[in-house]
């Protein structure tokens, strides 16, 4: 599997290895984002039109502004460039995170966004599995029922927990 070697920032693909996070960067210091994990299979993205409503939904809930060049046909057009950079033609994980410009303290000074799209290849499969699995509860903390539960957040502390007690 090829590791990626690319991302796109703001709509322009970028190496990974000259990316940077900027100190001030909203999503780094405040978890000020909200993003969706996107299935590639066969080189089709899976359910996007689903998952880029949840994330509009996600980013008026936590009132940013949507610009009007971010819509369903351009992320298809911006993750197929991204996925064939990065030789992921087959099966890829795609991660579309949108996060508050900088300005500000726990009070954004703006609500305009910006957005990273990554990619990550995957296995080719989807199977059954056969042997059976062992789940567990974690109990350490509870997630909250708020408006902001239903989406995926940069805040993950809850997931990070639960997988070191697994």
């Amino acid at each position: 599997m090829t590791e990626a070697t690319h991302c796109i920032i703001n709509g322009h693909l970028v190496s990974v290895f000259e990316m940077g996070i900027p100190y001030n960067n909203r999503a780094f210091r405040y978890g000020d984002a909200v993003f969706e994990s996107i299935r590639s299979f066969n080189g089709r993205l899976l359910f996007l039109k689903d998952h880029m409503e949840r994330l509009k939904l996600g980013m008026a809930a936590m009132r940013m502004l949507l610009p009007a060049e971010f819509n369903s046909e351009n992320i298809n057009n911006l993750i197929a460039l991204l996925l064939a950079q990065n030789q992921h033609r087959n099966h890829a994980r795609v991660r579309l995170t949108v996060f508050r410009n900088e300005g500000g303290g726990y009070t954004p000074q703006t609500n305009t966004i910006s957005f990273l799209i990554e990619s990550q290849p995957l296995i080719n499969f989807y199977e059954l599995n056969t042997k059976g699995l062992w789940l567990d509860i974690f109990t350490d903390l509870k997630k909250s029922i708020t408006k902001f539960s239903a989406f995926k957040s940069a805040n993950a502390l809850l997931y990070t927990q639960a997988g070191l007690s697994a």
